[in-house]
C-alpha cells in the first residue's frame, strides 16, 4: 500500500500537525483508497469535520470492515 500522510497548517494552529494517512492500493484488479485519522488530531480536534464523506474514526486502513472503515473504491 502507497501512503501519503496529510498535514494541517491552518492559521489557528500554533504549528503543523498530522490529520492522517491517505493510502491507495491497486487490488484484485480495482483502486482502491482508505484515509485513517491521526490519535492525536482526533484527541485535539475530534468535534472538527474536514469532510461529509469522512467521519472522524480510529481504524486504520485495512481493519475489519465496518460502519467507521473509511475505504473508498
Amino acid at each position: 500500500m502507497k501512503t501519503l500522510y496529510v498535514y494541517a497548517d491552518f492559521d489557528w494552529l500554533k504549528k503543523t500537525e498530522l490529520i492522517g494517512e491517505f493510502g491507495y492500493e491497486y487490488l484484485r484488479g480495482s483502486d482502491s483508497y482508505c484515509f485513517t485519522f491521526s490519535d492525536e488530531w482526533l484527541k485535539k480536534h475530534g468535534d472538527l469535520f474536514l469532510s461529509d464523506d469522512l467521519n472522524n474514526c480510529q481504524l486504520r486502513c485495512g481493519e475489519a470492515s465496518g460502519p467507521k472503515t473509511y475505504l473508498f473504491v
